[in-house]
């Protein structure tokens, strides 16, 4: 449990200061209003990405807890609906607002990045520190 905490609250700073650094790029590349329009879009991106994350490990502690031997399917199942919900959110903004797409879309790919990579070490930390027995 403790590993699981200290897990998201990395998340949560790595998010924070993924979003200062998005900002600060685009107001240097796009313009300050660009920059300011993309704030509430990486804020709710973050936010999306957060609360998957705290879903699945759950689910997945859960099954760590109970020996299930699906782990590897459930693990590649997250993958997947993270990349549907990438797709879905960029087709919806790309519908809704088509204005400033593309920083849209290097904002979802970096925070897209930064959670698989965070969520790819908790499980790879989580499966070391479990017995192979269960």
């Amino acid at each position: 449990m403790r590993t699981t905490i200290k897990a998201q609250m990395l998340k949560a700073l790595a998010f924070c200061v993924t979003g200062v650094l998005l900002f600060l790029i685009e107001q240097a590349c796009s313009g300050r209003v660009a920059a300011i329009q993309q704030i509430v879009f990486i804020i709710g991106l973050s936010g999306v990405f957060f609360a998957m994350g705290l879903m699945v490990n759950s689910i997945y502690l859960s099954l760590v807890r109970k020996g299930s031997k699906q782990l590897m399917g459930f693990f590649l199942l997250c993958k997947l609906a993270r990349f549907v919900v990438a797709v879905l959110l960029l087709v919806i903004y790309a519908l809704a607002d088509g204005s400033n797409l593309l920083l849209f879309a290097i904002n979802l790919l970096v925070i897209y990045l930064v959670e698989m990579v965070l969520s790819v070490i908790y499980y790879a930390r989580v499966e070391r520190n479990t017995p192979k027995n269960q």
